[in-house]
């Protein structure tokens, strides 16, 4: 029970950071006792929270990788002013289609985005899966 309660105090004070925008000092804060040295590059796999992190840390690049459709689900949607202001902070947006990028440009229209396609061949996957 008592991991349910503090699990919940701390999305709590997450939420309250991100309304006020205080999340930033607190994840540079944070990223100082947990990671000892600079990278060279960092990157955001996942939206939300990862981008955050990404985002203000120390790195000398920094990338974001979107895999997902903004147009069908905005997960940074509550928090765009935050997220305005931290995409600022990546060299480059990478998104795995064309329609990816366009919808997370109608968005955010501001950022340095690109295309590169998703190595995985998700067709073969599915006819080597159907024997």
């Amino acid at each position: 029970m008592d991991r349910e309660k503090d699990f919940s105090l701390f999305y709590e004070d997450l939420i309250f950071l991100m309304k006020t925008g205080f999340i930033k000092g607190k994840i540079i804060k944070e990223r100082k006792k947990c990671i000892s040295k600079k990278y060279d590059v960092e990157i955001a796999f996942k939206d939300g929270f990862p981008a955050l992190f990404t985002a203000y840390g120390n790195s000398i690049r920094k990338y974001h990788w979107l895999h997902t459709d903004y147009h069908m689900y905005d997960c940074t949607a509550r928090y765009k002013r935050l997220f305005e202001k931290t995409y600022e902070h990546f060299d480059k947006i990478i998104g795995i289609s064309h329609a990816v990028v366009n919808n997370f440009q109608n968005i955010y229209p501001n950022t340095n985005c690109e295309v590169i396609y998703n190595l995985i061949d998700i067709d073969k996957i599915k006819k080597s899966t159907n024997h």
